[in-house]
């Protein structure tokens, strides 16, 4: 990880991440933090991607990982990696489909979707 450019709390730092990606990050972000800033006491949660968009805007949170987000007024937003978001069905269906698809392809599709809250369904 890099170095520390966001303002932080000098002795305390709050970061939630989704659920999905926790398990690769929390331990070199927690590592990061106490290598980098040693009087920080970092707390680090799991939640919804539209959950964590709503607290870096609400300034409940110092700061998150979040897919697919925009800076605005409020936030700034950095890329930090890409991933392909894979369709999974019976060969039947597959047999009909593209072999490359768009997001208008999905249209026509039956999907089992997370719920509204979560940040896949909104781009879905």
């Amino acid at each position: 990880m890099g170095t520390c450019e966001f303002p932080l709390n000098p002795a305390r730092g709050r970061s939630r991440m989704l659920t999905s990606v926790s398990a690769v990050l929390t331990t070199p972000l927690i590592e990061a933090v106490n290598a980098a800033l040693p009087n920080v006491e970092l707390t680090v949660a799991e939640a919804f991607s539209g959950y964590l968009s709503g607290w870096l805007q609400n300034d409940e949170i110092d700061f998150g990982f979040v897919f697919n987000k925009t800076s605005n007024e409020v936030m700034a937003v950095q890329s930090l990696a890409e991933e392909d978001l894979y369709l999974i069905t019976d060969p039947i269906t597959a047999a009909t489909l593209p072999p490359k698809l768009s997001i208008d392809d999905l249209g026509r599709l039956q999907l089992i979707a997370p719920s509204r809250r979560h940040g896949l369904r909104t781009d879905i």
